[in-house]
């Protein structure tokens, strides 16, 4: 199996040498270049940013939540749909105040 390596310099005169090939460098050139590596790095992020990184987001996203809310640190509740949501502090506390019982007062 044959290793191969391309060499671009850029001279001081403005031309581009791929190995024994001279392009001239100008304004046209340097446009088709940019935007095509530009186009290909695009589809390339689309075609892999599309297959996995999303189902691993929600995978992510869930597994944390599940940890959370196992550990107590968040409470969370399942609507009607499937879907987790985590229910704001100030229920919690409001929900904690009105269920609290009234503790009894010592008589000095």
């Amino acid at each position: 199996m044959t290793n191969f390596i391309l060499c671009v310099t850029i001279r001081h005169d403005k031309k581009l040498s791929l190995d024994g090939i001279n392009i001239n460098m100008d304004a046209i050139t340097h446009t088709l270049i940019s935007v095509s590596s530009l186009l290909a790095f695009f589809l390339a992020g689309e075609f892999f940013g599309k297959r996995k990184w999303t189902e691993i987001s929600d995978e992510v996203v869930s597994f944390t939540l599940n940890m959370l809310e196992r550990d107590g640190l968040i409470r969370t509740e399942t609507d009607k749909f499937g879907e987790k949501e985590i229910i704001p502090i100030s229920e919690i506390v409001a929900e904690t105040l009105k269920n609290a019982k009234p503790t009894p007062q010592p008589k000095l």
